[in-house]
């Protein structure tokens, strides 16, 4: 489940983006040394996703979404320097356009 994609843990279709961002997750990974977003139910993993990557405003949060956008805090996007401290610019840039591009 960590590494499951926000549109999947919505219930919404599955394509390539999906992979996109399952390898962004084990590439912050591969620099943390711990995964990037341990949920421990769906729920959570979303939570956890949007505490990092900003929570969608209203406009961008999907229609057909199986949970509503009011089950989650507003969160801000963190700057990946914070998140990953270790990274260089070019692979902050990589995790940034596989992580946060999703919305």
């Amino acid at each position: 489940m960590w590494y499951r994609s926000p549109e999947v843990l919505m219930g919404l279709s599955y394509a390539t983006p999906v992979d996109i961002w399952s390898c962004g997750c084990i590439f912050a990974e591969l620099f943390l040394r711990k995964p990037l977003f341990p949920g421990q139910y769906e729920m959570d993993q979303l939570s956890k996703i949007f505490d990092i990557i900003g929570t969608p405003n209203e406009q961008d949060w999907p229609e057909r979404a199986a949970v509503t956008r009011n089950n989650f805090k507003v969160c801000p996007q963190k700057d990946w320097g914070q998140v990953v401290p270790e990274m260089d610019p070019r692979a902050k840039d990589l995790i940034s356009v596989s992580l946060n591009d999703q919305y």
